[in-house]
Order: C-alpha cells, then sequence, then structure tokens
C-alpha cells in the first residue's frame, strides 16, 4: 500500500521497509529512493501527516545520506592508536 501511495510524487529506485529479523514484524519506518530529487521532495508535500489508515498517519521527511565509509584490510596487530595515528597523516 505504500508504493501506490509514493508513485504520485514520482518515480521509485527503491522502497525498503525495516523488519525486526526476531519478529518478523516491521520496525514502523521505511527508506523510499525516488529516481530524482524533485520527486522526494514533492513526496514530503504529498504523503507527509497522510492518513494511511484510520487514525494512522504517516510522518515523511528528506533523509539525509549517510557519509560514513568502509576501510578494510586493516592489520589486525594494529592498535586503535596505530590505526588513528595513520589516518591523521592524511586528514
Amino acid at each position: 500500500e505504500l508504493v501506490p501511495l509514493f508513485e504520485k510524487a514520482g518515480p521509485i529506485w527503491d522502497l525498503r521497509l525495516m523488519m525486526d529479523p526476531l519478529s518478523g514484524l516491521n520496525r514502523g519506518y521505511a527508506f523510499v529512493t525516488f529516481c530524482t530529487k524533485e520527486a522526494a521532495q514533492q513526496a514530503v508535500k504529498l504523503c507527509n501527516n497522510n492518513e494511511i489508515r484510520p487514525g494512522k498517519h504517516i510522518g515523511v521527511c528528506i533523509s539525509v545520506a549517510n557519509n560514513r565509509l568502509f576501510v578494510g584490510s586493516i592489520p589486525k596487530s594494529k592498535t586503535k592508536e596505530q590505526i588513528v595515528e595513520e589516518f591523521a597523516k592524511v586528514t
């Protein structure tokens, strides 16, 4: 029921409904990725505070992308201090 609602704003690239692995129930939130930034902004206007079921309103806002990096192949013999020192050389 979420896809038709959000498609009104524009083409959807991806929808991830977050699930609890233990209970199998949804966690009460989802991430929708649109094909354009404009569609995402339109979705906020159209869908925020939308009543999807009697008495049940959804909150919709722009999500800020994570700014995380994955750094692999760090030698297990390195201490935290040594790793911080190496990163300090390039930042």
